[in-house]
C-alpha cells in the first residue's frame, strides 16, 4: 500500500494523456491536481497534460508533485515565429475550416483526407502526445457545451475529436456536458459523435444525463460520479466545528458571467450587503479569486471594486490576493467559518472541507451538487438572486453552522472516497488493452 493507502496497479498503461485542461483557473488546477495525484498513485509511467499554458504547471500541485511532461492544446497553441509563411497561412486557414475536417472525419469513422488534414492543422507536440499515448482522458470539467462559445466553438472539443480520431481510448471524467443550444446542426452531430464514441463517460450531475438521453446518447458506456475536487479530502487533516473556527465568511465571486449594466450594478449590491451584514455580526469576509492573476478571467477588478463599496459603507473584508495551490487553497477554505460560493468549484471547496456552504448557482450543475448533499435549501439560482434573498439565506445558515458542516464533510467522506475508487476503477478497465491507429 502507499502511504495514502491506495494500492499500486500493475497493468499496461504506460503513458496517460490528459487532454482539456485550462491552466488559468483555479478549480481546473484543482481537478488536475486530482487526476495527476491518482494517476501517479496507480503506477502510470508516464503522465502527459495538455494545457492551455503549459509553462504554468510548476506551481499548481504544490505539495502533491509528481512527474509530468506538458505539451500545448492541439488546437489552442500559437505557431512559433520561426514558422514558415506557407504554414501559418494553413493555420489560419484551418482555424476557419477545422470543425468541418473534425467533423467529416468523426462522424465517417474513416482515416479520410479530412481526418489528415485535421491532422496537419494540429499542434505538432500534441499530436505526438496523442500517437504515444495508451489512454486519453478528458479532465473532469465542463467542456462539450455551447455555454460560453457560439456552436461550442472551442479548442477544447476541437481537442476531444482529435482524440477519437486517433483511435486511442478516450475517457470523458467527470464531466458536466450541455447546454447544447447550436445553430448549425453539423456541430451538434459533431458533439454527440464525440460522445458516442468516447469509451467511457463519467457525469457529475443529472442534467448531463438528461441532456444525453434527449440527444439520444447511448447510456451504455455512461457512469456516474461526483466532481473530482471532492476526491481530494483525504488530503485536509483533521475536522474542526465550524462554531470552533475563527469568524470568517469566504467569499468567492463569478465575473465572467454576461450581465447587464442594470444586473452588474445588482449583482455588487448584494455583494456590499453580504460583507456589511456580515461586519454586524463581528466577522471578516475574506474573498478568494478563482482565477489567477492577471490571466484574461481574472476576477480580482471586481472584487476590489466590491471591497472598494464596502469599505464605503463600513464593512470589514480582506481580498487572498496570492495564486494558492489547490490543497492550500482548500485548507484555507477549511479555516472560514462559512462560505458563500459562486464559481463552481468555490462550493465544491467548500463542501469537500465541510465549510457550510451558501452556493449561488449560474448553472444547474450547481444545483445538482447542492442537492446531493441535501442541501438545495442553501442554494439560490443566479436568476433569483436579490440583496434579502441572499440575507435571509445567509442568517438560515449562521443559525445551523455546525449541523450543516457535520452533514457536508460526511456526506463529503463517502463522495470522495467513491471519486477516487470510480477513477481506479476506469484504469483497470483498461489495463492491459490494445489501441487501434487511426490518424
Amino acid at each position: 500500500m502507499t502511504p495514502h493507502g491506495t494500492s499500486h496497479m500493475s497493468h499496461g498503461l504506460m503513458n496517460v494523456l490528459v487532454i482539456n485542461h485550462y491552466a488559468n483557473n483555479k478549480g481546473d488546477r484543482a481537478v488536475l491536481t486530482f487526476v495527476v495525484r491518482e494517476l501517479s498513485r496507480a503506477g502510470v509511467a508516464q503522465i502527459v497534460v495538455s494545457a492551455s499554458d503549459p509553462e504554468s504547471w510548476k506551481d499548481t500541485l504544490g505539495s502533491l508533485a509528481a512527474p509530468v511532461t506538458m505539451t500545448p492544446w492541439g488546437w489552442g497553441a500559437d505557431l512559433p515565429k520561426s514558422s514558415s509563411y506557407f504554414r501559418r497561412v494553413l493555420r489560419g486557414l484551418g482555424r476557419r475550416y477545422f470543425r468541418r475536417c473534425a467533423y467529416a472525419s468523426v462522424r465517417s469513422r474513416l482515416a479520410c483526407p479530412s481526418g489528415r488534414l485535421a491532422r496537419t492543422l494540429c499542434n505538432g507536440r500534441f499530436y505526438r502526445a496523442v500517437r504515444a499515448a495508451d489512454l486519453i482522458i478528458s479532465t473532469g470539467g465542463h467542456h462539450l457545451t455551447t455555454l460560453l462559445t457560439t456552436d461550442g466553438i472551442s479548442n477544447q472539443i476541437c481537442d476531444q475529436a482529435m482524440a477519437v480520431l486517433s483511435g486511442k481510448p478516450l475517457v470523458l471524467w467527470s464531466q458536466s456536458i450541455g447546454p447544447f443550444e447550436f445553430q448549425d446542426q453539423r456541430d451538434l452531430e459533431l458533439a454527440k459523435a464525440i460522445l458516442t464514441r468516447s469509451a467511457m463517460i463519467f457525469t457529475r450531475d443529472q442534467q448531463s444525463l438528461q441532456l444525453m438521453r434527449r440527444h439520444d446518447v447511448s447510456q451504455a458506456n455512461v457512469l456516474e460520479t461526483f466532481d473530482s475536487v471532492v476526491g481530494l479530502n483525504d488530503a485536509i487533516g483533521d475536522y474542526v466545528d465550524p462554531s470552533a473556527r475563527e469568524n470568517i465568511v469566504g467569499v468567492s465571486i463569478y465575473s465572467a458571467q454576461k450581465r447587464s449594466p442594470a444586473h452588474q450594478r445588482d449583482y455588487i449590491d448584494s455583494m456590499v450587503a453580504l460583507v456589511t451584514h456580515a461586519s454586524f455580526t463581528g466577522a471578516v469576509v475574506r474573498f478568494f479569486p478563482m482565477e489567477l492573476k492577471g490571466s484574461i478571467s481574472d476576477d480580482r477588478s471586481l472584487i476590489h471594486e466590491i471591497v472598494s463599496r464596502c469599505a464605503e459603507a463600513g464593512g470589514r473584508c480582506v481580498v487572498e490576493d496570492r495564486d494558492l495551490d489547490c490543497i492550500t487553497h482548500l485548507k484555507e477554505v477549511a479555516k472560514c467559518r462559512l462560505f458563500v460560493g459562486h464559481k463552481t468549484h468555490s462550493v465544491v471547496f467548500g463542501l469537500t472541507v465541510g465549510t457550510p456552504m451558501l452556493a449561488i448557482a449560474y448553472h444547474g450543475k450547481t444545483r445538482d451538487f447542492m442537492d446531493r448533499y441535501g442541501l438545495s435549501e442553501n442554494c439560490i439560482d443566479e436568476s433569483e438572486l436579490t440583496t434579502d434573498l441572499l440575507l435571509r439565506k445567509l442568517a438560515n445558515l449562521q443559525a445551523n453552522l455546525d449541523a450543516v458542516g457535520v452533514k457536508q464533510v460526511q456526506t463529503s467522506r463517502a463522495l470522495g472516497a467513491k471519486v477516487r475508487e470510480d477513477f481506479r476503477t476506469m484504469l483497470a478497465s483498461f489495463a492491459g488493452s490494445g489501441t487501434r491507429k487511426t490518424l
